[in-house]
This record gives C-alpha cells, structure tokens and sequence, in this order.
C-alpha cells in the first residue's frame, strides 16, 4: 500500500487511552491534592501576629476571584 506507514496508522504514537495518560493524570492530581494539603496547614498555624495580614489577603483573593 503507498504511503502506508505503521506509525501514522490510526492509532499514532500514543493510544489516547493509554495508562500513561491515567497515570500522568493520578500523579498530578495527587500532587495537586498533597501540594494543597500542605498549603492549608502552613496557612491554619501561623504565628497570632500574622492573622490579620492572612485574612487581608484572603479578603482580596475573594473580591479578585468574584470580580472576575
């Protein structure tokens, strides 16, 4: 057949549903889900100081987040 070639058959380099793809998708959202965890903790056990300052910038992040 001319032109035929097995690596741009229908099915190319990766299978779309591939266990890479799954994997990839796992691991990021693992990270995402540890990464976030961590965030929350760091930010629910900060000095009494830095209080003020945390809920200011959680103010601001709100109105930004509606506004847009």
């Amino acid at each position: 057949m001319p032109g035929y070639s097995p690596v741009c058959s229908t099915r190319a380099w990766r299978d779309p549903d591939s266990a890479v793809d799954y994997l990839v998708a796992a691991a990021c959202t693992v990270f995402g889900w540890w990464f976030s965890t961590g965030l929350i903790l760091l930010l629910n056990h900060p000095p009494v100081r830095t209080h003020r300052w945390s809920m200011l910038a959680a103010t601001l992040l709100l109105i930004i987040a509606l506004a847009t």
